[in-house]
């Protein structure tokens, strides 16, 4: 079974110590901000996305899950392995469909 760091620290483990395995800081499975191309100068998604790249936001995560959430660096290549624009990483979302 695998299970998020965050539900597993929520649940008394600590998935530093109790874990098995752990996938590796450069995991794709990465939570991203993605946004339709039309929102991609949106201030509000320009503000999150700040937000969430602030330092505050960073140590808040390290320190609520004790470590065993890795904050992303908010560059792309955390998650593609390579940089990307804004546009790149955002025009999959207008492509996905919509039930």
């Amino acid at each position: 079974m695998a299970i998020n760091s965050n539900f597993a620290v929520d649940n008394g483990l600590d998935p530093l110590k109790d874990a098995i395995a752990l996938e590796k800081t450069s995991s794709p499975y990465a939570n991203i901000v993605a946004v339709r191309k039309e929102d991609k100068d949106n201030e509000n998604i320009k503000k999150l996305v700040e937000v969430l790249k602030s330092k505050d936001v960073k140590e808040w995560i390290l320190k609520e899950w004790n470590g065993a959430v890795v904050p992303g660096s908010g560059d792309a290549s955390d998650v593609l392995g390579r940089s990307a624009s804004v546009a790149e990483i955002t025009s999959p979302v207008s492509k996905m469909r919509r039930n």
